[in-house]
């Protein structure tokens, strides 16, 4: 039975579940009882009744003070054609210098696991988030994953645990974190797979100058102190706004 691990896992040797995202690279190693054919032996990712065959380029075996073993990594992207899921990691075709073959093996150990996961997590914007155009006084999020959550983090400075395939970040627990403009969470997924949204965060009121008034018929609308306008006339006007504003309100 293989040691297997993902990058980035602390003490693979300890972990039942082993979770690989997208980029990541899986790592197996192993002992076999004498000297193998290195051109026989092949590795697969199983899923099912679909299977991927991990090329012989990363594939390798050594002798460690006497001991032959067999070494591998597969790096976990596009190019493997299963879906995202569970999978297992076979041997075939072990083949001694004689010509003797081993049966077909599994290389996880009893209870272990080892899932794909290259989707990353996805970030919406409820219904009851107050603004428009990426721009609000009130949001709240709803996160989801594939799989497994695992956190959230604001401006790369504060973080919350969120452990399901559906979690929430409403305005009412994380609003007094936000800063007035830039804010952005990065949304994690157990497998390392990330999602990223950036938007601003606005509770200042918009301000308005005193307009330019102004009657059709006037020469110098902005000379004259008392404006009159009379039937049929039309009075202009024009002024500025600190930011955009919502024109239909």
């Amino acid at each position: 039975v293989a040691n297997v691990g993902v990058t980035g896992e602390d003490n693979p040797t300890t972990v039942l579940n082993h979770i690989a995202g997208l980029n990541k690279t899986i790592n197996f190693t192993g002992f076999v009882s004498e000297e193998i054919d290195l051109n026989s032996i092949e590795f697969y990712l199983v899923q099912g009744e679909n299977e991927y065959k991990i090329p012989s380029k990363n594939i390798g075996t050594t002798n460690l003070f006497g001991v032959n073993m067999y070494l591998g990594n597969i790096k976990v992207d596009a190019n493997i054609t299963l879906a995202d899921g569970y999978v297992d990691l076979v041997a075939r075709n072990v083949k001694d210098l004689a010509g003797n073959v081993a049966e077909d093996m599994s290389l996880l150990g009893e209870g272990i696991t080892l899932l794909i996961d290259r989707t990353a997590p996805v970030i919406t914007v409820k219904d009851s988030s107050v603004g428009t155009k990426n721009i609000y006084s009130v949001v709240d999020f709803k996160i989801t994953d594939n799989f497994n959550l695992k956190k959230a983090v604001l401006n790369d400075s504060y973080t919350t645990n969120k452990d399901g395939a559906s979690r929430s970040l409403n305005f009412a627990n994380y609003g007094s974190k936000y800063v007035e403009g830039k804010n952005t969470w990065v949304v994690y997924d157990e497998a390392g797979n990330t999602a990223t949204y950036t938007f601003t965060y606005d509770i200042t009121a918009p301000t308005m100058n005193v307009a330019n008034v102004g009657v059709t018929g006037e020469d110098d609308p902005t000379a004259v102190l008392n404006h009159i306008a009379g039937l049929n006339k039309t009075i202009n006007f024009t002024g500025f706004v600190s930011e955009e504003i919502d024109l239909n309100s």
